[in-house]
This record gives structure tokens, sequence and C-alpha cells, in this order.
């Protein structure tokens, strides 16, 4: 009766991730830990989580592939986020 199911238990302890943010990003919000620690369980939360307006990362990469705001993060995952960029 007392005990909490597996899964739910992992949910709840922090994983390391690795969040890289690239060319304009970097100077937006510098300072992050690299590794960070974070509960979050998608990208979008990991953003939430580290104040980073979901607008502002306009391509996603999580382990080398292209990846949206709902994608899951795991231990040990490497999530790049790349801003809008301009040209003419």
């Amino acid at each position: 009766m007392g005990s909490m199911p597996a899964a739910s238990f992992e949910a709840l302890q922090p994983m390391t991730v690795r969040l890289v943010l690239q060319a304009t990003l970097r100077q937006k919000f510098p300072g992050l830990p690299d590794p960070l620690s974070t509960k979050a369980t998608s990208v979008g939360e990991l953003l939430d989580e580290q104040h980073i307006p979901r607008s502002e990362a306009a391509i996603v990469f999580l382990n080398g592939r292209q990846a949206a705001m709902e994608s899951v993060i795991h231990e040990g995952d490497e999530i790049r986020l790349f801003p809008l960029l301009g040209g003419g």
C-alpha cells in the first residue's frame, strides 16, 4: 500500500543532461551548467525549467536527431537548440 510504482518513482528523480545553445542563444542565455540536473521529462519542460522561451528555439536536436518540444528526454541526453537564423 505504501510503495510507489517504479516508473513514478523514477520520474521524480533528477537526471543529468547536456543543453547546448548554438549561435545567438549562447549570448542570450549565458551561464547554463554543463551538464545540468533536471526533473523535466520533455525538451519543452527543460526549456521552461531553464527560463528559455520555447519560441527562442527554432530548431531542436536530441542526440543528433531533429526533435520537437514534446520529445521525451532521458539521462545522459544531449539537447541542442538553434535560433531562427536570418539572412539576406
